[in-house]
């Protein structure tokens, strides 16, 4: 739940409740899905990369970054990971 809205790996994400959830995809891949209570979720395709360190299970974990009103959300699994920038959405005018 955000009680702002967000820009999370370039896509807008408006405030509210959303509910997180990863699906395969033979071609694409993995795919993170962002879904709303109400509406279409919002997908990225997770181009992911080998760790130095294997988990046995899923991690995520928010991670703070060096830029004010951001972090990353850290995503591992087995042998690979991803890491995602998250920040406060800059209001338009």
């Amino acid at each position: 739940e955000t009680t702002c809205d967000l820009q999370v790996a370039g896509k807008e994400i408006p405030h509210g409740s959303y509910s997180m959830y990863f699906t395969v995809h033979e071609k694409a891949g993995w795919i993170l899905n962002l879904a709303p209570k109400e509406g279409d979720p919002i997908r990225w395709r997770m181009v992911l990369s080998e760790t130095k360190k294997k988990t046995d299970c899923l991690k995520m974990s928010l991670e703070p970054s060096g830029e004010d009103n951001s972090c990353s959300l850290s995503i591992t699994f087995g042998a690979m990971h991803i890491t995602v920038p998250v920040k406060i959405a800059v209001k338009k005018d």
